[in-house]
């Protein structure tokens, strides 16, 4: 049997050929691998900034509830405060009110209270006489009058009472009313203000036959007014 050998030549040629392929795969292969690297540092870097991100956005809403957890703590402090005062005012208030109408009930049952009672229904019996006797002598319509023209005067603000008590001490110490003292009295000149006269206003009015500070009133405001 006849051995065949292999062309040294041939192989020289076959490994020559082979060389430039395999450095193109290994140069390939190389390509690869830094184009593999890359993209998976872009797609570190992206998944970290997008962890740092969500990061940053956790810290914050955990910074917002926690001072909105104060902001809840301080309330509900404040509200225990306002609780606390509304129930001691509201004690103390319920504590007057019972010491109050335990005052009453001791006023009320007191002497005093039903001195007072009796004298307010002698008041009205007496007034309901007096109406009576003025009835009974025709001098009810004259009261009602003289009512109505103390009310009016009052009512003016022309009457001044500190100036004609001052005016007039005799009147101060017998403790009258002054204005009644007046409508009563005003023919002896008295005056009821510092500024009219009432002897001068009756000589320049001779005609009038009512009191003369009521006649003026009543020219300078015809309709009431004060």
């Amino acid at each position: 049997m006849i051995e065949k050998r292999e062309n040294p030549l041939n192989r020289e040629i076959i490994e020559k050929d082979s060389l430039p392929r395999l450095d193109l795969i290994e140069e390939k292969d190389f390509d690869l691998t830094r184009l593999s690297e890359r993209r998976l540092k872009e797609w570190s870097d992206h998944v970290l900034q997008e962890m740092g991100d969500k990061t940053r956005w956790i810290q914050s809403l955990e910074s917002g509830i926690i001072r909105r957890d104060r902001r809840i703590e301080k309330l509900e402090i404040k509200t225990r405060e306002l609780e606390e005062q509304l129930e001691s005012t509201t004690n103390d208030y319920r504590k007057r009110l019972a010491q109050i109408q335990y005052e009453l009930i001791g006023i009320r049952t007191s002497k005093a209270w039903k001195l007072a009672k009796l004298f307010e229904r002698f008041s009205i019996i007496v007034s309901l006489s007096k109406v009576l006797y003025w009835t009974a002598t025709g001098k009810l319509a004259t009261k009602l009058r003289e009512e109505k023209i103390y009310t009016e005067l009052a009512n003016s603000g022309l009457f001044d009472p500190e100036y004609y008590l001052m005016m007039n001490p005799d009147v101060a110490a017998a403790g009258a009313d002054p204005l009644k003292h007046y409508i009563d009295n005003y023919l002896q000149g008295r005056n009821p203000n510092q500024c009219f006269d009432t002897l001068s206003y009756l000589q320049s009015h001779p005609d009038i036959d009512i009191n003369p500070l009521l006649h003026y009133y009543r020219v300078q405001n015809p309709r009431g007014e004060k």
